[in-house]
Order: structure tokens, then sequence, then C-alpha cells
């Protein structure tokens, strides 16, 4: 597996899912942020007020996978839900550059033509891509900002949530505060293994069987020095066979092991916030 790298070729690939949102779009403190109340049919919510907290991709916002997904799991798990647009309405890679470029499964060899597509999208959307990554701390702060806002808003448990670019943050701000009570990471990209040593809050990683965007070895290292915190900080990690970076947001779900992937993947979100939330 080739190291990891700031964005992969799977970042920037995928389908949209199925399905409308059904949410609406609030503001919160300035940012645009789309909200799904936790349906009156789901689970009677109990004890602490609850919230979960999706962070997307380098595709944004505009792209409704994250809003389906969230609308999904607010059924699931009787919590509010919400999907903040830390990139203000500029994500660094337009939805319409979404490419359901091949392959979805491990182990291909690239042809030309699609190592030239994928520099050409790159090269098209490097000033989107450039400002994004030399602002991260900006987006953590103001992810941060937003999370401490539903804690005064009355939401005591906090499940974050990430993909991709969004997994990233997550990490980051379960690193460095501890205003997440309990975080799930779904093929993030690249890491600092080091913080790891400063993780405060339980964790359930979501890890495709071919991964450009974390290697093998900051993987591992990042496991062990997560498992070498239980039982006080519990976590948990689960590979899915036959997929790749991206598969847990914008899969391909023609292609049977991907789209088992896929909503096996939403069954580990559900069932790890319905054990720490």
């Amino acid at each position: 597996m080739a190291a990891a790298t700031p964005v992969c070729e799977n970042c920037v690939k995928g389908y949209r899912l199925p399905g409308e949102p059904t949410g609406e779009m609030i503001q919160v403190d300035g940012m645009p942020v789309y909200f799904r109340s936790a349906p009156a049919d789901g689970p009677t919510p109990t004890g602490e007020k609850k919230a979960i907290v999706l962070m997307f991709d380098m595709f944004g916002l505009p792209m409704p996978n994250s809003q389906i997904v969230i609308d999904d799991l607010t059924k699931r798990l009787g919590a509010d839900g919400f999907v903040p647009d830390v990139f203000l309405g500029s994500p660094p890679i337009a939805f319409e550059d979404l490419k359901p470029l091949l392959p979805d499964e491990p182990g291909h060899v690239r042809t030309i033509g699609e190592k030239l597509s994928f520099v050409w999208l790159i090269l098209k959307n490097f000033r989107g891509m450039y400002n994004v990554m030399t602002s991260q701390s900006a987006i953590d702060a103001r992810t941060v900002k937003f999370l401490e806002t539903l804690r005064s808003r009355g939401y005591t448990r906090i499940g974050l949530f990430g993909y991709c670019f969004g997994g990233s943050i997550v990490y980051r701000i379960a690193s460095t505060t501890d205003v997440a009570t309990s975080v799930v990471i779904a093929h993030a990209g690249r890491l600092n293994v080091k913080d790891a040593a400063n993780f405060k809050a339980p964790s359930s990683w979501i890890i495709p069987e071919d991964d450009e965007g974390l290697s093998d070895k900051d993987r591992d290292e990042i496991e062990a020095a997560l498992r070498a915190k239980e039982p006080g900080i519990p976590t948990e990690w689960v590979t899915y066979p036959g997929t790749t970076h991206g598969f847990a947001l914008r899969p391909n779900l023609g292609l049977p092991k991907v789209k088992e992937g896929f909503e096996k993947s939403l069954d580990q979100i559900t069932t790890w916030f319905q054990k720490t939330l």
C-alpha cells in the first residue's frame, strides 16, 4: 500500500446515495448547519439530551450523502442530528466533480487514463484544496465552537463522527478536547500518530480493506496507542473486506461487498453510540 497522502484518488470519487434529505438548514453562530430532529416515531429518548454530529468529506454539504446518512441515524438513535458546514459554503471539491471512477474494490492497478483523470481533478480544484489544507486549525476551532454551543443548549452527550477529511477533524478534536462524548472515525485522511497518546474519547474505527488515506503502519501505531488506554477509554476497530477508502459515505451500491460494508458501517455507528452516549 502506498504511504498516506493528504488526498488520495478515492477521496475524490464515489457515488451519490439514493433518497433525499428530510431535514432543514439552520444557522448556528453564523454557520450554516443541516439539522434533522429526532423523529417522533423513533426510539424514545431517555436520560440526558443527546446529539449526533457528522463531519463530511471534501465534497462538503452540497453532496447530499452526509445529510441522508444523518437522517437515517437520527431515526435509529432517537437523537437530534447535525451536519455543520465548516467549509462555509465553499467545499474544496465541487459536488458535480464527484466521479464514479472504477475501481471501488481493492487490488486494482490504475490505468494511465485513471491516473490522468485524477491529476486533472486535483489541478482543477487545487486552490480550494490548498485553502482547506492550510486552514485546518481554523476549521477545527470552528468545529469545537459549534460543539460547545450545542453543550450550552443542553446537549450533554454528543456523538461526533466523520469521514475522510471529516474523520481527520474528529481525530484531532478527540485528541485535544473532551467536548465530544464518543467518536467514530471512518477511513480518515492523514493523521498525526503521536496525537493518539492524548485521545480523550471512546472511539470506533471504520476501516476499508484497502485504504490510501491512512498507511498500514500509521494505523497499527494508532490502534496500539488507543488499545493501551483500555478499559478506561474503550476503542474498537472493524475492517470491511472488499472495500476502499470512501466506501462508508460514497459507496458503489452495485458491488455486493461494498453495499454490505456500507450498511454494516451504519450498524457499527448505531451500536457504538447506543453503548457510549
